[in-house]
């Protein structure tokens, strides 16, 4: 209880940690990866504007960025994305050094209203007035040499179920079980529930960026799942009942519930 409780800076060891590595099959290199939980959510009250939050963690749990910004409208702009996605970058490097070499943006919901063309925009192309996230790599000392950019989202309410069958019944697949649909879109039981139904999480794996001097194969959505489902194996949430979402998902959401009334405290995680 008291972990769950906790309220600690970010950079102040964390009272948690990952069973294992998220990236300790994919990794490009030693503390190579980063893993980010990204959401946008309306000020109900105000009707009249956005804020998108996030949170970064490395493959080994430990806490790399927290932040907030504001934003109009319902879908965020290229011009929205391109500033969040160079803070999230720029800070990340700074904090990672060389190792970091690939992010994967876990966007909460599922791609319903095309914004993953205006996260390719802001990363591949300029325009209104500032440079791509490519380009800003290229020209600056303050962004890593070569970086992979993962976009993927997540919906946590797909209108779809998965079960296996035993002995002739249809019983909730173990936790971990995926199912690809196809290379980019796939569904993980991330829970163990054994009472009822589980709905599982639905990715959509857009696309694959490889900015700078890398040069990245795009992995198949198995991979995405299976390190998603690495970080929500913590040791603090298993207190009471083993997490559901990556634990930079878990830290985004409680961020969302103050964000949204515009009193997320700055740099302070919330569990």
């Amino acid at each position: 209880h008291t972990a769950l409780q906790l309220y600690t800076k970010p950079d102040t060891k964390p009272p948690w940690k990952l069973r294992e590595s998220a990236d300790s099959e994919s990794a490009t290199g030693s503390d190579s990866s980063c893993f980010v939980g990204f959401d946008t959510s309306r000020y109900h009250e105000e009707k009249k504007g956005a804020s998108a939050y996030s949170a970064i963690v490395d493959a080994e749990g430990q806490v790399v960025h927290l932040g907030t910004d504001s934003f109009s409208g319902e879908k965020m702009t290229v011009k929205d994305i391109r500033k969040v996605i160079r803070n999230l970058v720029r800070d990340t490097h700074k904090k990672k050094g060389d190792d970091f070499k690939r992010l994967v943006i876990y966007r909460d919901g599922a791609d319903s209203h095309r914004e993953s063309e205006n996260w390719r925009k802001a990363i591949l192309e300029s325009g209104e007035g500032s440079r791509s996230i490519k380009k800003m790599i290229k020209d600056s000392d303050a962004y890593p040499d070569e970086l992979t950019i993962d976009l993927v989202y997540v919906n946590k309410s797909p209108s779809i179920r998965i079960f296996k069958k035993a002995r002739n019944k249809a019983q909730n697949p173990d936790s971990g079980t995926y199912i690809e649909r196809d290379s980019e879109t796939g569904w993980l039981n991330a829970t163990d529930v054994h009472y009822s139904s589980a709905r599982p999480l639905e990715f959509q794996y857009k696309q694959r960026f490889t900015l700078g001097e890398a040069d990245y194969d795009k992995p198949p959505v198995s991979q995405i799942m299976k390190e998603y489902h690495k970080q929500t194996v913590l040791n603090w949430a298993t207190i009471y009942k083993k997490t559901k979402f990556a634990l930079s998902q878990v830290l985004t959401q409680e961020i969302a519930k103050h964000a949204a009334k515009e009193q997320a405290p700055r740099n302070v995680l919330m569990i």
